[in-house]
């Protein structure tokens, strides 16, 4: 049972690092658009052909779409990790589950060990009652 929870923890790693590296690309893409519209700026002031506006403007819709689409992706890997999440925390409650059961069965079989002890030294006990009963008679 312990394999598959640490299964399910480098699973959960993996997917941690998906959506990590999802969210950083998006970070850089949210700069590069950023840096674009401050470049798109400056053109614009500066008084820049057509083509090269349009150009530059073309990079910015690119960047806007990237943006989108790494958006959708943060979606499905945040949608990963959080079944990777309930698929972990299914696998500890499962362990945890399956302990409580073992420790409630050694407590029965200790105490069953107990009773069967006890039924020992009462019957030696008896057995030493009749004895001490016999030479008693004997007497």
């Amino acid at each position: 049972m312990i394999l598959k929870e640490e299964i399910m923890q480098k699973e959960l790693s993996i997917v941690i690092a998906e959506v990590n590296v999802i969210r950083n690309a998006l970070d850089e893409a949210f700069s590069e658009l950023e840096t674009q519209k401050e470049i798109m700026k400056e053109k614009l002031q500066s008084g820049s052909d057509i083509a090269t506006v349009r150009l530059s403007n073309d990079f910015i819709n690119a960047c806007a779409n990237k943006i989108k689409l790494l958006e959708m992706d943060l979606l499905k890997a945040e949608k990963k990790l959080s079944e990777a999440r309930d698929r972990l925390l299914d696998a500890v409650k499962n362990r945890k589950a399956i302990e409580t059961l073992k420790n409630k069965d050694h407590k029965e079989h200790l105490f069953k060990i107990m009773k069967e002890e006890q039924k020992f030294i009462d019957e030696i006990a008896t057995q030493r009652a009749r004895y001490r009963e016999g030479i008693l008679q004997t007497l």
